[in-house]
């Protein structure tokens, strides 16, 4: 009598040909799809880009007093970014960590160019904390400049009680974590 077993075929730790060609594809369509992605500033609120003259744009947290000078490299952006108290927990008088992003955008908030620069922990003064911020030259493209941030308000003393849902308390300390910026869209 003969006895026929059937063992299990070894799979190889090889990738097959067919998976390899569909990871390649999967890999290719995400590369492709990153790539058709864009920095959009429409939803901040924009400047025309006019040079010499004092502006102003407000965001949720900070108002954005500046002057916008032109360079033979480009534009320099002078100005302050000034906390907007009534939105800011009354215990918020120092900063721990800020970034300030500019966007320089064209009509449609299409994002062309961006300069940001960070500033140290301090005590936010009621006068606001300048900044400045240097672009290189678009060839007369960008005709719009938006603000963003990133900062970390902190107090500088612990307060006695804050209110109910004005910040977080973070290894001990309060922290109000505010955030503006542009978006990727497709």
């Amino acid at each position: 009598m003969l006895r026929f077993t059937c063992r299990p075929k070894a799979r190889s730790r090889t990738t097959s040909p067919s998976n390899f060609g569909i990871a390649l594809c999967l890999a290719l369509a995400l590369a492709l799809g990153a790539g058709c992605s864009r920095l959009s500033a429409s939803h901040l609120r924009q400047q025309p880009v006019q040079a010499q003259q004092e502006q102003h744009v407000e965001g949720r947290f900070f108002r954005f007093d500046y002057t916008v000078r032109e360079v033979p490299t480009g534009l320099e952006v002078h100005g302050r970014a000034v906390p907007l108290a009534g939105a800011l927990p009354a215990w918020a008088d120092s900063v721990d960590s800020l970034s300030i992003i500019a966007y320089l955008c064209d009509a449609d908030g299409a994002v062309l160019e961006t300069a940001q620069t960070g500033l140290s922990p301090q005590t936010l003064p009621a006068e606001g904390l300048p900044f400045s911020l240097v672009f290189k030259r678009q060839d007369g493209v960008a005709s719009h400049l938006a603000f963003g941030y990133r900062c970390m308000f902190v107090p500088s003393r612990p307060p006695a009680a804050p209110a109910s849902g004005s910040g977080s308390m973070i290894a001990g300390q309060y922290v109000f974590f505010a955030s503006e910026q542009a978006a990727l869209v497709r």
